[in-house]
């Protein structure tokens, strides 16, 4: 029934942003808290870039250039193996840490 599977998509897309969240608070990267079914999100360096070598990885992580965010990136939340999947593939383009958290909103 549509409620169930309204559920159970809110509880997936839920548990991927709490696994975004954690994964970019590790490698330092700050993050604007979401509501939605993405993640955004600021690498520290060209957006362009991080997302050409993601998308030769086979994942998308979009730029947000056209709204004047240079350094941000977006990226949807999916099947949890496939977050996964985007994490590694953002983690072996950057290299190394960063420094900071969670952004607040507003």
């Amino acid at each position: 029934n549509d409620a169930e599977f309204i559920r159970k998509v809110q509880v997936a897309t839920w548990s991927g942003l709490d696994y975004f969240g954690q994964e970019l608070k590790k490698m330092g990267l700050d993050f604007v808290p979401s509501q939605g079914n993405f993640i955004f999100f600021d690498i520290g360096r060209d957006a362009t870039d991080v997302f050409n070598q993601c998308l030769r990885k086979g994942i998308i992580m979009r730029p947000l250039k056209n709204y004047g965010f240079m350094n941000h990136l977006r990226v949807s939340v999916g099947l949890q193996h496939e977050n996964e999947a985007a994490m590694l593939a953002l983690k072996q383009v950057l290299g190394g840490g960063h420094a900071s958290g969670q952004l607040t909103s507003g």
